[in-house]
């Protein structure tokens, strides 16, 4: 969790710019690593699996001895562990956008009373979220170090668009299109984190069905987090943000006039 006096630094570091395509975000290094080191142990465990069968030898046999339960039971607990670090990598994602959301959430809170005053340190804020730059205002800066209300559980879009409207009324009615996304990651997360990466009902129900699908998830079913797209999680996350961004700025350059 940020400390108060970093909530300013209105960027995202894992994905530098909201600009940045996917391919040169460390989500994708790092889902290239999880996939190069999988398919390395896979193909330690296949030869070893050969050479057992290859040496296999009559007293061998009638001891019990059997390479394919060993082995078998050895690819299994790969795929498992492979799961768990895609799972690791949805989480991160999470934890970055809940952290982006609640920075916007806490501007807003701690926005100055004075409308134009604060209409101009969003969209300052903003302009730094979008560029990846830190915000101009030395005033916006010590109010958000001095602010104790940041809170990393804000998710709801709906809770947002409230904290924000309080400062810009109207501004973010429309529904955000990459929602499904956010909330989708958010779920994912959730699941593994706590219903042991088992999607039940709710979840089920609640997730982007383009998701839902290319991952074969079911009701009642531990996840296989390796099937998921993390590029459309990972765009998807970052188009929400971009949309969000700019509703404040339109919304300023709006009231400005």
């Amino acid at each position: 969790m940020p400390k108060c006096n970093d909530l300013w630094k209105i960027q995202l570091s894992l994905f530098e710019t909201l600009d940045e395509v996917y391919f040169s975000t460390e989500f994708h290094e790092w889902e290239s690593r999880i996939r190069k080191t999988h398919t390395e142990e896979v193909n330690r465990i296949k030869e070893a699996y050969e050479e057992a069968i290859a040496s296999m030898t009559p007293e061998a046999e009638e001891s019990g001895y059997d390479p394919n339960e060993i082995y078998g039971d050895r690819y299994s607990e790969t795929c498992q562990i492979t799961t768990k670090m895609y799972a690791g990598l949805v989480v991160a994602l999470w934890s970055h956008m809940e952290t982006s959301l609640g920075k916007l959430v806490s501007i807003a809170q701690v926005a100055s009373s004075n409308r134009n005053t604060a209409i101009a340190e969003l969209k300052d804020a903003c302009d730094g979220m979008l560029e990846g730059k830190s915000a101009k205002s030395v005033e916006l800066k010590e109010k958000i170090e001095a602010a104790t209300s940041f809170s990393r559980t804000v998710w709801k879009f709906g809770d947002i668009k409230s904290a924000l409207n309080r400062t810009i009324p109207n501004k973010l009615a429309v529904d955000c299109p990459s929602y499904g996304i956010m909330n989708s990651t958010r779920l994912l997360c959730n699941a593994f984190k706590h219903n042991e990466g088992c999607c039940d009902d709710q979840t089920f129900n609640l997730l982007d069905t383009g998701i839902r699908s290319q991952a074969n998830i079911q009701i009642e079913e531990l996840i296989d987090y390796s099937t998921l797209n993390i590029e459309v999680l990972v765009t998807g996350c970052k188009e929400a943000i971009q949309w969000i961004c700019q509703e404040i700025k339109d919304g300023a350059s709006s009231d400005a006039n």
